[in-house]
């Protein structure tokens, strides 16, 4: 039997392997949300609204970055680049940013743990990287506009 996406501590919860079978369903299978966009993903399961910037060309993304973090919005990297995987960052896949400094350093965290070449912090299993090295590794920043009192509220719907 081949293990999942989700790992539970407490077996005695059901609902994350439901989500777990649910939400691939919804896109179609396990195939069409594999790398996939990490903006839905956070729609989704959050509500709030999200934003995605490039890092392409884009002199002010640490300083959007550092923003956001201030005002406590969860903050993902995603990197498309093929064959960036010899430096660590896995193509496709999200990165959570936990920190920087406005400008010149942003930092990062991954279920990968550290990332060859760049600073790596025992505490929180994290690496920073300048934001010149930001740039060069990653393609997208998706901010996701999840704060404290918000309220989710959708269209009802009727059968």
């Amino acid at each position: 039997m081949s293990e999942g996406f989700i790992f539970l501590l407490n077996h005695k919860s059901i609902w994350p392997s439901l989500i777990e079978k649910a939400y691939p369903k919804l896109y179609g299978g396990y195939d069409r949300i594999m790398k996939g966009n990490v903006a839905n993903c956070l729609k989704d399961f959050t509500g709030a609204p999200t934003k995605t910037l490039s890092t392409v060309g884009n002199e002010d993304i640490a300083a959007a970055v550092y923003t956001a973090l201030k005002k406590k919005y969860l903050v993902a990297a995603v990197s498309h680049k093929e064959g960036n995987e010899e430096g660590g960052i896995k193509s496709g896949y999200a990165y959570s940013i936990i920190g920087g400094n406005g400008a010149e350093e942003i930092h990062l965290k991954s279920n990968f743990g550290a990332i060859k070449g760049f600073g790596y912090n025992d505490n929180d299993k994290g690496f920073s990287m300048s934001a010149v090295d930001f740039q060069e590794n990653f393609d997208e920043v998706v901010i996701c506009k999840l704060h404290k009192g918000f309220t989710y509220s959708a269209c009802p719907i009727s059968f």
